[in-house]
């Protein structure tokens, strides 16, 4: 019988999301041996302090491998609209990242002589989730990925509908209040995360605006759970 030597050849692995930053080591198959994480301030265009939180993270995961084992790869997942073959976030509106060398610079920083492959969070979690999960062994699927914001990805004949330029299927940007929708973070207003998100939650629920985060979003459901009409309206579908 033949197994994967997950202790002895593994890959790093990134998550930036709006409010937090992990980091992984994966060993071959999929296995997580250890991993890291830290809130994350709301704060603009933070580059440097999320490159340097990741690389922080990353090489004390590589250190604290097992002797002998080696790094063969480094993956990062990003919340925004990453420009294919060099990380480049091109557009992040939850954050206000726009143009950001992500990959390249924290490839600088971690020193590993290996490149960071950088892609949409929603767009790997589709793959994710067509290789190893839910929708293994379907060749069509639409994933949808629900946080601060909202994304997707689509799977069509088994591929990644990932567009001519690696942008598609932005389906938390779609258009679906045309009359006095809510701003989006993008500019625009009445898309889909814009009407759905956590702020939207959060509003109709009656919460403060400096109330955010999954702990608000938490609080909202056991209000609704004890019998709060705010929270109960704001957790029901609305047409």
């Amino acid at each position: 019988m033949v197994s994967p030597a997950s202790d002895t050849v593994y890959v790093l692995a990134f998550d930036i999301a709006v409010d937090r930053l992990v980091a992984a080591r994966v060993g071959l198959g999929g296995v997580v041996s250890a991993r890291l994480e830290a809130e994350r301030p709301r704060a603009g265009a933070d580059l440097d302090s999320v490159v340097s939180v990741l690389a922080d993270f990353g090489r004390a995961l590589h250190h604290a491998a097992p002797p002998g084992s080696a790094c063969v790869g480094v993956g990062a997942s990003y919340c925004g609209m990453i420009r294919p073959g060099d990380g480049m976030v091109r557009f992040g509106p939850d954050m206000g990242w726009v143009d950001q060398a992500f990959g390249s610079e924290l490839a600088l920083r971690l020193d590993l002589g290996l490149p960071v492959l950088v892609g949409n969070e929603a767009h790997l979690g589709a793959l994710a989730e067509h290789q190893r999960g839910a929708g293994a062994g379907v060749q069509n699927l639409v994933y949808l990925y629900g946080d601060v914001g909202v994304g997707g990805g689509i799977i069509v004949g088994g591929e990644l509908l990932d567009g001519d330029g690696g942008y598609a299927s932005e389906v938390g940007h779609m258009l679906v209040n045309p009359y006095q929708g809510r701003p989006c973070g993008c500019g625009s207003r009445g898309r889909l995360e814009a009407e759905v998100g956590e702020r939207a939650l959060l509003d109709v629920a009656g919460r403060p605006a400096q109330e955010k985060g999954r702990e608000a979003v938490r609080a909202v459901i056991a209000a609704a759970v004890r019998g709060e009409p705010a929270a109960q309206d704001a957790l029901r579908p609305h047409r």
